[in-house]
């Protein structure tokens, strides 16, 4: 049933008549039991029958209307009747044993009544939603919207009888739509006691007469929830939600993205909530009440005072156009605190004399907190109070010591029709508390139908303690002149005493608001008719795609590339409508509803990002591996999946990353012959110092180029394999290397300047593709050039005569050296030698025979070394002195000087001996 609210006609209409009040009798006597809160119920009925239905062990079974193949139950191919399964098993069988899970296709199915028995299995679950074509064992049809299992009933029946740990006593209901009188309940009979954890999911439960789902339960740990339900017209007679009631037990509830509309408790002044009652802890979130109707609290009621003080908790939900006759139109309680956060408040009416059109909370348990923050409150009202009473939004009354904040909320056109508060009435009489109104805005509301007079927006009575009872007012919009705010005694009239302190400085108030109403404007909401579309499962694998291929292989691994790294799922507006973070392994599971088009999944490293990227930290996209059971157009968009959802489960939807690699870096020394002649780089000068690698990814990748994207420094012209560059071409130039980054093809460079180094800076490439965000540099340094010039004198000798050597090591390439250097001197048994350390000159000319060192050691050699470091373009020398004897001979001596290759840092040897001659004569 489909619901349009108007709120210039203030009332709600639909394809239906107005829900009437029906009050049948209080207690309900069954199988010998009389139970002070139950009615006869359906869905009890199912549990009961399902609980014993005599499966002989724990295993699935399957079941349809009028069965399959062999009926044993193990398959749909195979599948059991449904009646036969319940109707004919039962009770005489004993209970379903632990872990058995009963799958239902869609179909119209009815169960009979039966007398009551123990829960005293675990992880039972009963399931419907399943299509007709459903084959084999296969369950991803699952869709209650589009495979309707009904089950109905005629009578009530006790679903619950026993006491086992809550650890261990599980129960779900899942995909199943129930019809006609009866209700599900959970206790033992006539005592509390039973523990255990219900779960209700994608349930559509209608048109019961009784209270639908009623727990009795009160072992420490039990629990219940119930997440994509729809209540609708279901009608109690008897105290108790229509939909779910909840005695004082230790069973707190939790309700998620359920609807409530039509449901009426009827049962007179001891009723409370038209769908739900509970004197146990309750957390609402992301729900809709509307056209809820009992005598106290129209959606949500507790009239009277329990022992548990329990806390109720709203969030994100709207209560619309629900009524009750005593007090709190939408929410009335008796006793426990409120914690309402989010929540839109449309068109709720309270006939009674205690107010509350939205909300009414009496006698709120002692010091407790209770807050009302970002809520809306529009066209609520309170038709009868009794003044001082009222508050068309909220009345809070007898707070005792408790607190009450009200903030950031918006109260537009609420209305008392007598009495004061047409927005807000506090009722402290005899009380503490000093209620906190903060960031508020009030407009239009209405006291008497006057929205300018006393109490238009915020009344308050000072009860019989004066000096506490009052509102504490900061940085809201208040309707009235600051002067007319005033609070009441106990008979009604104004007063100035009391009543109302108001904020300052940063906390002041704007009075007279007459214009700004918040930008409600007239809201208009429709109920929901049904559950909301169910989700289907998307999963996949992000995965090391190391080779780039897009192809997810055996030698590669799953990964989240260290984390954190998010799988979100972005609607058609561009909003992350579920988001889930990838494992260490690579996979990830997430829910989409059926009903969304538009949808993709992005790959980031944020569950808030609604494009794709950025990934963590040096881990790029590759692409993604897209499974068949997604059959969108997919886009070039790296990192996102374009989704086309239907009813099955789409697997296999998965995202290529890989690491980049790591560019290597080395030095090289070359000599330059000079001229325009060029020099061979060594492929060594790009790995010397470290190889460019590829470990990030595993298993690791390889490097298989690098990119040379800025011209070398110090270089005329670069020639690689062959191909000779004076600049840079568009793109950069690409040079395949080894695994290590080493070039396998020629490069040769002209350096501009012979003495100074030749940088290169470059990227890596791996296998997949993909290159370094960082840089390698590949240096070469320029190295010196030795020769030696050796000097013997003089040249012609006769007889024995002294003579001289000098030999000068001379630098030619304007290259200082490092290193040790070494020369060698050619050693004649003619010649007597001698090298003297402290020696300067020798035959004329200056020598440095001081930082020599001499090795006589050779027969064939004098050795000298030095690591004095030579000067650019600069000599070091050395010399001996000492004798030929030539005797009866005639004939020439040569004496040779040689350095050794690679002495201080030189690469060419080409020019590293020099001789000299002596021509000598008998005498």
């Amino acid at each position: 049933m489909m619901y349009n609210y108007t709120p210039d006609s203030g009332r709600l209409r639909s394809s239906q008549s107005d829900i009437a009040f029906r009050k049948p009798a209080w207690a309900t006597t069954f199988l010998g039991y009389t139970f002070s809160k139950l009615a006869s119920g359906l869905l009890a009925t199912f549990l009961g029958l399902v609980l014993f239905a005599g499966q002989s062990k724990a295993d699935d079974v399957y079941l349809s209307a009028g069965g399959s193949g062999t009926q044993t139950g193990n398959s749909w191919n195979n599948a059991k009747d449904f009646n036969t399964y319940f109707n004919t098993f039962f009770p005489s069988a004993g209970a379903i044993p632990a872990g058995t899970h009963i799958y239902i296709k869609a179909g119209n199915y009815s169960i009979t009544p039966a007398q009551p028995a123990a829960l005293n299995a675990n992880d039972i679950l009963i399931q419907g939603g399943f299509p007709l074509t459903a084959t084999g064992v296969d369950k991803s049809g699952y869709n209650p919207l589009a495979n309707i299992t009904k089950i109905t009933s005629t009578g009530g029946f006790v679903g619950t009888n026993g006491s086992l740990s809550a650890s261990t006593n599980v129960i779900e209901l899942k995909g199943i739509e129930f019809g006609g009188a009866g209700s599900f309940y959970f206790g033992n009979i006539g005592a509390q006691g039973t523990r255990g954890t219900f779960k209700f999911t994608d349930l559509n439960i209608h048109n019961v007469s009784g209270q639908a789902v009623f727990f009795q339960a009160n072992g420490s740990g039990s629990s219940a929830s119930f997440t994509n339900c729809l209540f609708a017209n279901n009608i109690n007679g008897a105290g108790g939600g229509a939909a779910i009631s909840n005695p004082p037990t230790n069973l707190p509830l939790t309700i998620v993205r359920c609807s409530f509309t039509g449901n009426n408790n009827s049962a007179g002044s001891a009723n409370g909530g038209g769908a739900i009652f509970s004197e146990s802890n309750l957390t609402i979130s992301d729900s809709y009440f509307c056209d809820n109707t009992s005598y106290v609290g129209g959606a949500i009621g507790v009239p009277t005072v329990g022992s548990v003080n329990p806390v109720y908790t709203v969030t994100n939900s709207t209560f619309y156009h629900n009524r009750a006759i005593l007090y709190g139109g939408a929410i009335g309680l008796s006793s426990g605190s409120i914690d309402i956060t989010g929540c839109k408040f449309y068109d709720n009416i309270s006939n009674g004399s205690r107010g509350g059109g939205g909300i009414c909370v009496v006698l709120s348990s002692i010091g407790t907190v209770n807050t009302v923050d970002d809520c809306m409150f529009y066209n609520n009202g309170t038709l009868t109070p009794v003044a001082p009473y009222g508050g068309g939004a909220i009345s809070l009354m007898q707070g005792g010591s408790s607190n009450y904040q009200i903030t950031n909320s918006k109260f537009v056109k609420n209305y008392v029709n007598s009495g004061y508060g047409g927005a807000i009435c506090y009722d402290n009489n005899g009380g503490t508390a000093t209620p906190t109104i903060s960031g508020c805005l009030f407009y239009d509301n209405k006291a008497n139908g006057g929205s300018t007079g006393l109490g238009a927006d915020l009344g308050i009575r000072y009860g019989t303690i004066s000096s506490y009872p009052r509102y504490v007012v900061n940085s809201s919009k208040l309707q009235l002149a600051q002067s007319a705010y005033l609070g009441f005694n106990g008979g009604g009239s104004g007063s100035g005493t009391n009543g109302y302190v108001f904020g300052t400085g940063p906390n002041v108030n704007t009075f007279s608001n007459t214009t700004d109403d918040g930008g409600i404007g007239t809201p208009t909401f429709s109920c929901p008719t049904s559950i909301n579309a169910v989700a289907v499962n998307i999963e996949g694998q992000v995965w090391d795609d190391v080779n780039g291929n897009v192809t997810f292989e055996g030698s590669e691994n799953g990964t989240n590339a260290g984390g954190p790294l998010f799988v979100n799922l972005v609607d058609g507006t561009g909003t992350v409508i579920a988001s889930t973070t990838v494992s260490a392994s690579g996979s990830y599971t997430l829910a989409a509803p059926t009903s969304t088009t538009g949808l993709k999944l992005v790959l980031t490293n944020t569950a808030t990002a609604t494009a794709p990227g950025p990934l963590p930290s040096q881990w790029v996209n590759t692409g993604e591996n897209v499974g068949s059971s997604n059959s969108a157009t997919q886009s070039a968009t790296l990192g996102q999946i374009e989704l086309s959802i239907g009813t099955t489960a789409i697997t296999a939807q998965n995202f290529g990353i890989e690491h980049l690699p790591t560019p290597g870096s080395g030095t090289a020394t070359v000599s330059n012959a000079g001229g325009t002649t060029p020099v061979t780089v060594p492929p060594s000068a790009f790995t010397s110092t470290s190889p460019s690698s590829d470990t990030g990814d595993t298993p690791p990748g390889s490097v298989t180029a690098i990119h040379i994207t800025t011209f070398p420094s110090n270089v005329t012209s670069l020639t690689i394999n062959g191909t000779v560059y004076t600049s840079i071409p568009g793109g950069g130039i690409t040079v395949p290397t080894d695994g290590n980054g080493a070039p396998t093809v020629p490069i040769l460079v002209d350096p501009t300047n012979d003495s100074q180094p030749v940088s290169f800076t470059f990227t890596a490439i791996d296998n997949a593709g993909k290159e370094s965000t960082t840089t390698g540099t590949a240096v070469l340094l320029p190295a010196p050039d030795l020769t030696p010039i050796i000097y013997a004198r003089p040249s012609s000798v006769y007889n024995t005569t002294d003579l001289t050597v000098v030999v000068d090591v001379v630098e030619l390439l304007g290259v200082p050296t490092s290193g040790l250097i070494t020369v060698r001197v050619t050693k004649d048994a003619r010649v007597n030698l001698v090298f003297i350390p402290s020696t300067t000159l020798v035959g004329g000319r200056s020598v440095s025979n001081s930082v020599w060192n001499v090795d006589l050691s050779n027969p064939s050699y004098y050795t000298l070394s030095t690591s004095q470091p030579i000067g650019a373009g600069d000599k070091l020398s050395f010399g001996f002195t000492g004798t030929l004897t030539p005797g009866a001979t005639t004939g020439v001596l040569t004496l040779s000087s040689v350095i050794l290759g690679g002495s201080g840092g030189e690469v060419r040897v080409n020019n590293n001996v020099d001789a000299d001659k002596i021509d000598y004569f008998q005498q």
